[in-house]
């Protein structure tokens, strides 16, 4: 069992069952929000989040690890701290709405990934 998979389970049990899809729906649009809060704040009151709009980025030839390199990992450790901790609240909500509707977070994660495995195979 996955990682992932042990933690939509306890999501489930601990989370889910209590609430309404509506509820779940309106905590995600607002964990999301905060997220771009967060990240907006860090990098316009702190600075350690710098913007890399000028520049164009391929998938192709690129790795996450370059990507994530480019944003959080120029946050300060206290920038980080909150936007890993937003990221988790995100990543609840998401978890939550998963469960709801029948659905494996895990093969969303795996689905995905073939998503941008072919889209980086075919430029």
């Amino acid at each position: 069992m996955l990682l992932i998979d042990i933690f939509q389970a306890y999501v489930d049990d601990k989370v889910t069952n209590k609430q309404k899809m509506s509820e779940i729906l309106k905590e995600l649009n607002e964990n999301s929000y905060d997220l771009f809060k967060v990240i907006t704040q860090c990098e316009v009151q702190c600075g350690c989040i710098k913007h890399h709009d000028n520049i164009e980025y391929e998938l192709r030839g690129i790795n996450y690890d370059q990507l994530l390199r480019l944003y959080i990992n120029s946050a300060c450790d206290e920038c980080r701290e909150k936007i890993e901790a937003q990221i988790g609240k995100c990543i609840l909500s998401l978890t939550s709405v998963c469960s709801l509707c029948g659905i494996n977070i895990a093969d969303i994660f795996i689905k995905e990934h073939r998503n941008i495995a072919q889209h980086c195979s075919a430029k």
